[in-house]
């Protein structure tokens, strides 16, 4: 399988003017700027002559990846999708194809491999013969390492040849190799497909001095132009003067005879090195060799070095573009006995320049005016495709190099479609041939990050996920949070945040349900006490990382039995990085003390899967701390681990899967009428040439046809989709067109369904009205017996629901609902619903107001109290007396009456309590506690 390489000293990111952002990549082609793009962190490596130099006392370190273990992404062998040819290569694969009929092609790119002491690179291979792409091939070479290919078909009297012709380093990477050196070995090579394999020639050329940069190649019939950028200074830190030398191979029915190197350009220290110059030629011979420069000023400057005779004549620099700004991505070829050249001006323009050659030396061919093809965001790749049938440039774009395609039609530039609207694509890593493309596509290793715990948010005894997958964990003991300081290491300063402190049973449980068998884990940890054992992270009866008799521990629980290993010392109060790497057939575990060198355990495993994890992952158990946790549902490569490792922001980084995939065909849509309403169908015809033609409105309906009628049940600004396929190979194209679609229809709604009866109130419900334009708002409209005051809702809401209360009890209500949209345009229903609303509520009194003897009365108590106020009349007062201010029994009246005073005769002397209670005519009684007394005194005969 591939693998992903990275060692600190082969890789160096940082900053370019404060705002754009660079990586420098070994990995292959040398050191130059390869993408710009806004980020928000950086990590830096230390580099110093010696490659070596990062390498620890247990060797070089690479990963293996176990590929048939990896997930692939959704789709990519779907009908007419793109075709995975192979993943997990690395970033400069520079891949090419080549067609050579309609039913064999070819397809090459350069992967790296692990050696006994380090890595190299190789050149691998697929053919597509019988309608499908067949296994990778691999020339594994020994101890070298060959890049950077090209293909190329030669004709000579109907008797062909493929050559490719590629870079090759006759050393692997190892801890010896040093780096200011290490290119200075490099040339250039040749091969030739016969078929069914390679026969790798023995020719090669390489400069004098100085190290080959970049190769291109181009060709008519029997002759292959093979064009060389050639640096003076071999390290791949530094910029020399730069040459560009032309070797020409002609095919001869049996081999190539290459020439002499021809010097193009010599040592010319303005020659743009992060651009690969190309060349083109007509049958006849003449043609030249396009180039960039960078000149003081600052000026820029694109030029073709023009000759009358490729092998023998002298060339004469015809400049095509001079400008302060930037031209990037010079290419020419050669279409109608024309040189079209090509290239990219301030990163947003596609240019070109036609040159006519003639009989008649270079400086006086025709040049045509500088003409805008065609203007994108970021255009970060270009690729001229023209031939006798159409003319067409493939490009990237934008900030995730999307693949596009524009085309030239009728003399006008346009039609421009892409392979695809999302996605993210290694930029310049794009080759075409025969309608067929191969691009580098990247899947964002971000996407198998389950769970990330910074441990900066703790809320409740909640660890707050903070990778966007919501697997917050629960905190369990009392732990506390604490702040790093610079004290302890300056990369866990202020950038880390907080941490999470345990005095030893205290532990953080992994929230949500994770099937774990291919994962990595990885945390930052310090302890306190080795002395003790203490887990650190386990998922019970599966996995876990323990501390054990002072050291590091690991177990895997697996079907075929426990797997465990004793690791390093555990080196106490020292902040340390340890990640848990595990695939079916791969264990791998890293511990990196931060003031030490990082140790790395790899063990191999027999093929029995990880019993799987039957309770929560917990991390903690220990006395410590720990901070940064977080879990991949994926093995990781290297590389990311080490981005984790040296920056809290890190940029996780891409998996990168090479495709093939046919360019899409031109398609495109137009609707009428041009003013579209939900009221009316409109009508949407495709542009799509015979295409098989399918269609998404954006408001949730779906058709099929290459003309088809629809009635827009949505309103406002939709994406219309039209996915045009090749009924031969069901490669799609995709349109997308934003529509505004007017809502001048009303809701459609079936009006009032249910009025309830309540206490003083009405409970209405109806089913939600639909239309075009959202949210639909309904108005409540009621009478009591009269009409209905359609000015004045009782209720406006934009619920399915709602309550009219203060209604009176034993009054018939009617009610009406209409639905209005947001354009005020109504339905206008005439569903009525009617309920009389009852008095579920006791009457309001205040209880006993005045309770009094009179003195002229013996035995007489009155009581008076004033009105209660219900809806449910008759009221009746029930009077309640009692001997004792407690001693009331409310289940039985003294006497009951409808008016608002009473006497009561007969009382005995003594202390009489009174209580006055109001009930309705429903029956609903208040209950006041309003306690009168009065005395009634013995009465005395007069002596």
């Amino acid at each position: 399988g591939g693998i992903n390489i990275a060692i600190p000293s082969l890789s160096k990111e940082g900053w370019i003017s404060g705002s754009f952002y660079y990586e420098l990549s070994l990995l292959w082609g040398l050191w130059k700027m390869r993408s710009e793009k806004p980020v928000y962190s950086y990590y830096w490596w230390g580099l110093s002559t010696a490659l070596g130099d990062a390498i620890t006392e247990e060797g070089i370190y690479t990963d293996l990846l176990c590929l048939q273990d990896w997930e692939l992404p959704e789709g990519i062998r779907g009908w007419g999708d793109p075709l995975l040819l192979s993943y997990g290569v690395m970033e400069n694969s520079n891949p090419k194809v080549l067609y050579l009929n309609s039913s064999t092609a070819l397809a090459v790119w350069a992967d790296a491999f692990t050696t006994a002491d380090g890595f190299q690179t190789d050149l691998c291979w697929s053919i597509y013969r019988n309608g499908s792409w067949g296994e990778v091939e691999r020339r594994a070479t020994n101890s070298s390492c060959e890049y950077s290919p090209t293909l190329r078909v030669l004709d000579r009297g109907g008797k062909r040849a493929v050559v490719m012709n590629y870079l090759s380093v006759s050393a692997g990477v190892d801890p010896s190799v040093n780096r200011s050196t290490f290119y200075s070995m490099n040339r250039v090579g040749a091969a030739i497909f016969d078929g069914s394999g390679w026969n790798w020639t023995t020719w090669s050329w390489s400069p004098t001095s100085g190290t080959v940069n970049t190769i291109s190649t181009s060709s008519t019939l029997d002759k292959l132009y093979l064009t060389c950028t050639v640096d003076s200074d071999p390290d791949p830190l530094q910029d020399g003067a730069g040459s560009v030398f032309l070797i020409v191979g002609t095919w001869n029915g049996s081999g190539i005879v290459w020439s002499g190197a021809r010097s193009v350009v010599s040592a010319d220290s303005t020659l743009d090195l992060n651009s690969t110059p190309t060349s083109a030629f007509t049958p006849s011979g003449a043609g030249g060799v396009l180039i960039s420069r960078r000149l003081p000023g600052p000026l820029n400057e694109t030029c073709l070095y023009a000759t009358q005779n490729a092998t023998s004549g002298s060339f004469t620099p015809l400049t095509l573009r001079s400008s302060p700004l930037r031209l990037d991505f010079p290419t020419v070829i050669c279409a109608s006995e024309n040189l079209i050249s090509s290239w990219v001006e301030n990163g947003t323009a596609i240019m070109n320049r036609i040159v006519t050659p003639s009989g008649a030396p270079p400086a006086s061919w025709t040049l045509s005016g500088t003409a805008l093809v065609h203007e994108d965001s970021v255009i970060s790749s270009l690729l001229p495709l023209f031939n006798s049938t159409s003319s067409l440039y493939l490009y990237q774009a934008g900030e995730n190099s999307l693949i596009k395609v524009i085309e030239k039609s009728g003399g006008v530039w346009g039609r421009e479609r892409s392979l695809s609207d999302e996605g993210v694509y290694s930029p310049g890593q794009l080759a075409a041939d025969g309608g067929e493309v191969i691009f580098v596509e990247n899947t964002p290793l971000s996407e198998w990050q389950a769970v990330r715990y910074s441990f900066d948010v703790v809320e409740g005894g909640r660890v707050v996920d903070i990778s966007g997958e919501g697997r917050n964990g629960a905190l369990v003991g009392n732990a506390t949070i604490s702040e790093h300081n610079a004290t302890e290491f300056s990369h866990l300063g202020g950038e880390y945040g907080r941490y999470l402190h345990l005095n030893g049973s205290q532990y953080v449980v992994v929230g949500g349900n994770l099937t774990l068998d291919n994962f990595t884990a990885t945390l930052w940890l310090r302890v306190n006490s080795t002395s003790q054992n203490f887990p650190v992270v386990e998922g019970r009866n599966s996995f876990g990382l323990l501390i054990e008799g002072g050291r590091f521990k690991v177990y895997l629980q697996r079907e075929s039995g426990r797997f465990e290993r004793s690791l390093c010392t555990v080196r106490g109060g020292i902040w340390t990085f340890v990640a848990l790497r595990v695939s079916p057939s791969l264990l791998n575990v890293t511990v990196k003390p931060l003031d030490s060198p990082p140790s790395y355990f790899q063990f191999s495993l027999t093929p029995s899967p990880l019993q799987p994890t039957t309770s929560p992952i917990r991390i903690g158990g220990f006395p410590g701390d720990v901070d940064e946790f977080r879990l991949f549902t994926h093995y990781l490569p290297k590389v990311v681990l080490d981005r984790i490792l040296f920056s809290p922001f890190s940029i996780l980084g891409y998996v990168r899967g090479i495709y093939v995939q046919r360019i899409p065909a031109y398609a495109d849509f137009t609707v009428s009428p041009e003013r579209v309403r939900t009221s009316t169908e409109a009508l949407l015809t495709a542009d799509a040439g015979g295409l098989l033609c399918s269609w998404d409105f954006g408001d949730g309906e779906t058709a099929e046809g290459s003309t088809v009628a629809h009635t827009f049940v949505r309103a406002g600004y939709l994406t219309v989709t039209l996915t045009a396929r090749d009924p031969a190979s069901g490669t799609p194209t995709q349109v997308k067109k934003i529509i505004y679609v007017e809502d001048d229809t009303p809701p459609i709604f079936s009006g009032l369904k249910e009025a309830t009866a309540g206490s003083r109130c009405v409970h209405l419900s109806w089913d939600r009205a639909s239309d075009a334009t959202e949210p639909v708002t309904y108005w409540v409209f009621m009478k009591e017996g009269g009409r209905y005051h359609y000015t004045s809702p009782v209720v406006v809401t934009e619920e399915n629901r709602t309550v009219v209360e203060a209604l009176k009890p034993g009054q018939q209500y009617t009610f009406l609902v209409w639905a209005y949209d947001v354009n005020g345009r109504s339905d206008r229903n005439w569903v009525e619903r009617s309920a009389t609303p009852y008095d579920a509520d006791p009457p309001q009194f205040a209880g006993l107001k005045l309770a009094v003897a009179p003195s002229n009365s013996p035995g007489k108590a009155v009581l008076l109290w004033d009105e209660a106020v219900d809806d449910s009349t008759p009221i009746t007062y029930l009077v309640y007396t009692s001997r004792s201010e407690n001693g009331f029994d409310f289940g039985t009246p003294l006497l009951m009456t409808e008016n608002c005073t009473v006497n009561i005769t007969g009382l005995s002397p003594g202390v009489h309590y009174f209580v006055v209670r109001a009930s309705d005519s429903s029956g609903y009684t208040e209950n006041n506690t309003c306690v009168r007394s009065v005395v009634i005194r013995e009465r005395v005969r007069p002596e």
